[in-house]
């Protein structure tokens, strides 16, 4: 896998962040108190673009020890379904806790949700204890399919049909929603909208992978660049709290993918090689992960929600710093369970 020295190390660590503030801004409307757009989903095609890129641009090593999209698929949900199923667990408790339901007759209903399987286009609505874990399920949904298809049809992939993904993605939700916030919506047969969104998403990735090879290729790496890059993070940032919501979502979503191109781009700032700098961009996944827990059952279902913009701020950086203590102890609770029962099952395997 790629070293972590470009500024996508930290781009990672801002657009978690700016997820966290607006499923925190959901419940509480800063941002129609202050006259802006609540229009920050649209990090998330940050990272599926993320996700496509180094699917892509790690491909020849992948496809070295997987050679089809199934095998890929369960390598990566043995790395990443510890994490989602301690978040589920915990958005489980804290939902029973405050509807008063039987954690038995939740489990029963929310089944599909406990083993990530939301993405395939459920269409039951908001309805699930975590909400934001449909990214994962999506994202594992989708690297199955695009990794299979990159290993045994790379190149008709690439040029022709991850073209025609994204024109179709765009050109569908810009018909029938005018932006591009879809996420667990299904249609007729079979039209999941988050899958949709993380297969479209994920091919910009391939796109900005091969753009970031040609920016090395012809030299074109210098400081410029580099500032077009940062300038373009910012331009969506930015720009989404004023034209968000809309069909400039499109536009912005292209913008991200070139902005990731020029991030991944190799630096020797030693910011991004800072140890805490890593260490905070490895922890992102359980900050994402553990979140909802907070901004919905925790802040808004125990807390409340003040009536005045002052109180609602206080609570807005309490709530910040709440999730990054809670995902430094979560990684940890996560990671010395999956050692244990490594080591158990190693022990196991050594008495037979």
């Amino acid at each position: 896998m790629q070293k972590k020295q470009n500024s996508i190390v930290l781009w990672r660590i801002v657009f978690t962040y700016l997820v966290a503030i607006y499923h925190f801004d959901v419940a509480y409307a800063i941002s129609n108190q202050i006259g802006v757009r609540s229009a920050w989903y649209i990090a998330v095609e940050f990272f599926f673009i993320v996700s496509g890129y180094l699917l892509y641009s790690n491909l020849d090593k992948l496809s070295e020890t997987f050679g089809s999209g199934l095998a890929y698929w369960k390598s990566r949900f043995c790395k990443l379904y510890p994490y989602y199923l301690g978040s589920f667990i915990l958005c489980l408790l804290l939902y029973a806790y405050l509807s008063g339901e039987r954690l038995s007759d939740l489990l029963v209903t929310h089944v599909f949700e406990m083993f990530a399987m939301q993405g395939i286009g459920l269409n039951v609505g908001w309805v699930y204890v975590n909400d934001t874990a449909w990214y994962i399920s999506v994202v594992l949904i989708a690297g199955f399919l695009i990794f299979h298809c990159l290993v045994k049809w790379k190149d008709t992939f690439v040029k022709f049909v991850a073209p025609i993904i994204v024109m179709a993605a765009f050109s569908y939700f810009f018909r029938f929603r005018g932006n591009i916030n879809a996420v667990l919506e299904a249609e007729g047969l079979w039209l999941s909208h988050g899958l949709l969104r993380g297969l479209s998403g994920m091919c910009l990735g391939i796109f900005a992978a091969e753009g970031n090879a040609w920016l090395r290729q012809e030299k074109r790496d210098g400081l410029f660049m580099r500032i077009l890059g940062v300038l373009g993070f910012l331009f969506v940032i930015i720009g989404s709290v004023k034209y968000g919501i809309s069909e400039m979502d499109f536009l912005f979503a292209v913008i991200l993918a070139v902005s990731v191109a020029i991030g991944f781009l190799p630096s020797r700032a030693k910011v991004f090689q800072l140890g805490w700098i890593q260490k905070w961009s490895d922890l992102t996944l359980s900050i994402y992960l553990v979140h909802y827990a907070f901004s919905e059952y925790v802040f808004a279902g125990l807390l409340g929600v003040p009536g005045e913009l002052p109180g609602k701020l206080l609570y807005a950086g309490v709530y910040l710093v709440t999730i990054t203590i809670a995902a430094i102890i979560f990684d940890s609770a996560i990671r010395k369970i999956k050692d244990m029962i490594c080591h158990i099952m190693n022990h196991n395997r050594g008495n037979k």
